[in-house]
């Protein structure tokens, strides 16, 4: 942990699986990646990196994580198919998978909030808000049956939906994709993930 007063050790497992998520990134800061996980595991209230780090115990250097949250968010298909071939080397895996997209919102706060937009929101609750300022996630996970909790989604990646009157509110030297529809993002979502598991002997 950040904090040297913290006395929290992670299991075996979880420290493997951590430094095998970060093969694609610097040799020199992939360490922070397990310490953000464990922020985010821990994390309570609003899921924020402050939160994050707060709860991973990190103060002095927390500057340098936000650079380096920066570079995790440019590697995000690499770190996705680690995530998948650890999934596929770990789990006892039918042979028919299960996938499930969906347009995931997430509310944002403060009006300088690249990307965000007004959404629809799909479950207004007791206030009865029928939209929300936020983002929109599109994203493919895979359905599984756990033994003790039933069905459950485990998010392999996602991608953020900008709507096209958004787009132009975001900085040219964000490099942004050219506009693309929900529906096409959830078909570049399959195009990438379906031949990684036909290849490992899957069925979609």
């Amino acid at each position: 942990m950040a904090n040297s007063r913290c006395r929290w050790e992670a299991p075996n497992q979880w420290n493997e699986w951590s430094q095998w998520l970060t093969a694609g990134l610097h040799a020199r800061n992939r360490w922070r990646l397990s310490v953000l996980l464990v922020g985010i595991l821990f994390a309570t209230g609003r899921r924020t990196v402050t939160t994050w780090l707060r709860a991973a115990g990190v103060s002095c250097d927390f500057q340098d994580y936000y650079y380096f949250i920066a570079a995790v968010g440019r590697k995000t298909k690499p770190i996705a198919m680690q995530l998948v071939l650890l999934i596929l080397r770990t789990l006892p895996l039918p042979e028919r998978m299960l996938l499930v997209i969906d347009d995931s919102p997430t509310k944002r706060y403060g009006p300088k909030v690249e990307g965000a937009d007004i959404h629809h929101n799909p479950t207004p609750g007791p206030a009865d808000q029928p939209y929300l300022y936020g983002h929109i996630w599109v994203t493919i996970s895979l359905a599984l049956r756990h033994p003790k909790w039933g069905p459950i989604g485990l998010p392999l990646q996602a991608m953020l939906y900008v709507r096209k009157r958004t787009m132009a509110t975001i900085p040219k030297v964000r490099g942004w994709q050219r506009f693309a529809t929900k529906l096409q993002l959830a078909a570049r979502l399959m195009e990438w993930i379906v031949p990684i598991l036909k290849k490992a002997g899957k069925t979609v």
